[in-house]
């Protein structure tokens, strides 16, 4: 089983991380005071570690792009993709294998809790922490940014794409 540091992704690591991208990011820009001064306002009240609703809602707030804040700050979370049941052939299986696994084969290849699917599957994604949605997301070949979208987003659910092997 994959083990996941959630220290590489707490709150702590994530309010560095946003310090340093949006100072290089709105760099000589009259912003830059306000966005920073933000960050700790979005994030003071948040526990050490960082739910999957509030780092949405922080990018979100900040105005910033969630797929690019995903792809660096999560680009080392250790998760894979799941595999198809059967290697096959047809075009179908291979599509819809990884969403046939078990949960025990998902929490292989994302690294999380099987507690923490159980609580998914009773809709509790407040207690969902960011670098677990994204583990999830990874693990069935789906871009994080939308799966947070998809989970937190106002409006209308986006579409499911499966990210290409």
């Amino acid at each position: 089983m994959i083990k996941l540091d959630y220290k590489l992704y707490n709150t702590i690591s994530f309010r560095s991380f946003l310090k340093g991208y949006v100072n290089e990011k709105y760099k000589n820009h009259p912003v830059l005071s306000q966005k920073m001064e933000a960050i700790d306002w979005l994030l003071e009240k948040e526990t050490a570690k960082l739910t999957a609703k509030t780092f949405f809602n922080v990018i979100k707030s900040l105005e910033l792009d969630l797929k690019t804040i995903c792809d660096l700050f999560f680009k080392t979370i250790p998760s894979i993709k799941l595999k198809s049941i059967k290697s096959s052939k047809n075009r179908l299986e291979d599509l819809l294998g990884p969403y046939f696994n078990s949960k025990l084969e998902l929490v292989t290849a994302s690294g999380i809790k099987e507690t923490t699917l159980n609580e998914l599957f009773d809709n509790k994604f407040d207690r969902l922490y960011a670098y677990e949605a994204c583990a999830i997301a990874i693990s069935f070949g789906i871009e994080p940014a939308v799966l947070f979208d998809y989970f937190y987003g106002d409006g209308e659910r986006p579409m499911i794409g499966i990210i290409p092997a």
